[in-house]
């Protein structure tokens, strides 16, 4: 059922997990094509140089060189947006782009759950630079303060 199917990998090159996919697709009969940001040992399967920084760019890339697929996977959390933005290029099943980047962004994914008035414990995003007096007035006395990267290899936003 499998077996002659075209499978568009995308793995960072940092990934321990290239492999092991490799060898499933092997296994599985699979044509396999790898989209990555590093050279990788692909086993003689084709390799498509993308740099998910910009996920739209890098889709575009892969959609142009890579041909049909049946399906996109993404080994890794760094290439989950440009998977689902290659997805939605070429027709496949995926979750939409805009909700992958609000599930790997904390920031994002806070205000539209407050937008959505999803219950959540209370929030405040305070940016890195302000000054110490500011970050203690944004919250209550005794209150618990937790502190997240808001800003991250793909965004400089909060």
């Amino acid at each position: 059922m499998t077996a002659g199917r075209r499978v568009l990998l995308l793995v960072p090159a940092r990934s321990y997990r290239a492999a092991d996919f490799m060898l499933a697709a092997t296994k599985m009969g699979l044509d396999l094509t790898v989209a990555s940001d590093g050279a990788l040992p692909v086993g003689g399967h084709p390799l498509i140089p993308v740099h998910p920084g910009d996920p739209g760019r890098a889709a575009e890339r892969i959609v142009s060189l890579c041909g049909p697929v049946d399906a996109v996977i993404a080994a890794d959390a760094p290439m989950l947006l440009v998977a689902a933005s290659v997805a939605a290029h070429l027709g496949l099943p995926h979750n939409p782009v805009g909700a992958v980047f609000a599930a790997s962004d904390k920031t994002s994914q806070r205000r539209l759950w407050a937008g959505a008035s999803v219950a959540q414990p209370r929030f405040e995003i305070v940016r890195a630079h302000a000054s110490d007096d500011a970050r203690r007035s944004k919250r209550p006395p005794g209150s618990a303060a937790s502190c997240q990267p808001c800003a991250s290899t793909r965004t400089n936003r909060c």
